[in-house]
């Protein structure tokens, strides 16, 4: 389904789990992905620091 993503899980006991995720319709930019990075990436490294304030650019 379009603005959908589905997860099936199918079991040894023949039981079947479905799970929906339904998009909001939002469309966001790159950004977010600071967002993203900070809620779901393992804490920092001293040697991974100097990538914290890096900036994509997209070339058209």
């Amino acid at each position: 389904m379009a603005g959908e993503r589905w997860e099936v899980e199918f079991f040894e006991d023949s039981s079947v789990e479905v799970e929906r995720f339904v998009s909001s319709g939002e469309i966001n930019g790159e950004e977010v992905f600071s967002e993203l990075f900070a809620m779901y990436s393992e804490p920092e490294n001293h040697s991974a620091k100097h990538t914290q304030n890096a900036k994509f650019t997209t070339k058209m």
